[in-house]
């Protein structure tokens, strides 16, 4: 049985590029903003998809498309893909899976993922309660992970990421909210979007109408729940008081309002409704 070649962040897109050319075989992307789930549809991939088909698992391309020896001004990456492609072969399209998520939610979650580059010892000090727990509150809204900016990821990454490499532009296109997916059709490339609240709903009719595949099955990766900070993590999302003004930067974003019905968004912001005051204020 052929083995499954999984190019990552750390793959070239010339790399890419020539084992397209070498192979003629289009790789399935997933790609996404990290902590959308994104790492259960590759893991769960595995189990359906022909093992000549490449997985794409990347969450920023933009300036990997550029540095490319193949890139052109103007030309999408779905293009230079397909420039790639025998004749005989250009019947393929590129098929992109993306994922949307609550922004608070994901921001939250990658502040974890990213915590020993910010809050140095903080298995230390915090699982230790040797520092309060507001004290990472704040390293979250005011400090480190605000001065870098990686709160507005979720409301910039489809014109960051998908508008800039594919020249589509997903949040002028109509979106089913009360489905929860949607194929996009276009020339070289289609685009599946899934909202991740309701994946455990649509996975199924999702794969199915996309790829064909019966039954599809989520298999769970990279879950907190199988993570050193488990604990730290619950305890975080149980004390922390979002800042109305964070709310409303969040839930009244264009991506929000786009992906989500109103009565879905009020679900969202009362999460996070505690009566917990920190030492961060409203």
């Amino acid at each position: 049985m052929t083995k499954r070649k999984v190019y990552d962040h750390l793959t070239s897109v010339d790399t890419i590029i020539e084992d397209i050319k070498e192979n003629q075989v289009l790789p399935l992307m997933v790609f996404q903003m990290g902590k959308v789930g994104s790492s259960t549809i590759k893991k769960s991939l595995g189990k359906y998809l022909e093992s000549n088909i490449p997985i794409w698992h990347v969450h920023h391309l933009k300036n990997k498309m550029r540095a490319s020896v193949y890139y052109e001004e103007g030309i999408s990456l779905a293009e230079m893909m397909h420039k790639s492609l025998d004749e005989s072969n250009k019947d393929q399209k590129l098929k992109v899976i993306t994922l949307v998520r609550d922004p608070i939610s994901r921001n939250i979650s990658h502040f974890f993922q990213v915590i020993d580059r910010l809050v140095p010892d903080t298995y230390e000090s915090y699982i230790k309660d040797e520092k309060p727990i507001s004290d990472l509150h704040n390293a979250f809204f005011y400090e480190e992970y605000h001065k870098k900016g990686f709160h507005q990821v979720p409301l910039n990454w489809f014109d960051n990421e998908i508008k800039s490499i594919f020249h589509i532009d997903l949040l002028e296109e109509d979106f089913p909210k009360d489905k929860g997916y949607k194929i996009y059709q276009y020339d070289k490339v289609e685009i599946l979007l899934l909202k991740l609240e309701d994946i455990q709903d649509t996975v199924k009719d999702a794969f199915k109408e996309f790829m064909d595949f019966k039954n599809f099955e989520l298999k769970n990766a990279n879950t907190s729940s199988d993570k050193e900070y488990t604990d730290l993590y619950k305890k975080f999302k149980s004390t922390i008081h979002i800042p109305e003004t964070y709310k409303e930067e969040m839930y009244n974003s264009k991506l929000v309002k786009h992906f989500y019905k109103e009565d879905e968004i009020k679900k969202l912001q009362k999460r996070w409704n505690k009566s917990y005051k920190s030492s961060i204020g409203k």
